[in-house]
């Protein structure tokens, strides 16, 4: 029983590192892409926003979390980057 408890914990660790690095380069693309650090966090700020709306329409309009859905997530992640150039 340690030794599962100390596997998730190395595994929660390394999920925060990397989460923490996949932050890290994504505002760096933006920066390069747009030469504006407020510019790159307020798009940065509203990928989660977007997201939230959208589980939030999936309930309201009763519609499972389906393959689809997911698919629609991605590119709805990727649209505030393409529709701020």
């Amino acid at each position: 029983m340690g030794g599962q408890f100390e596997a998730q914990e190395q595994a929660s660790r390394l999920v925060g590192l990397l989460s923490l690095v996949s932050l890290t380069l994504m505002f760096v693309v933006l920066y390069t892409r747009y030469h504006s650090t407020k510019l790159s966090l307020l798009i940065m700020a509203n990928i989660p926003l977007a997201l939230v709306g959208a589980v939030v329409g999936l309930w309201l309009s009763g519609q499972p979390l389906s393959v689809a859905a997911l698919v629609g997530f991605i590119t709805l992640r990727v649209s505030p980057c393409a529709t701020a150039s």
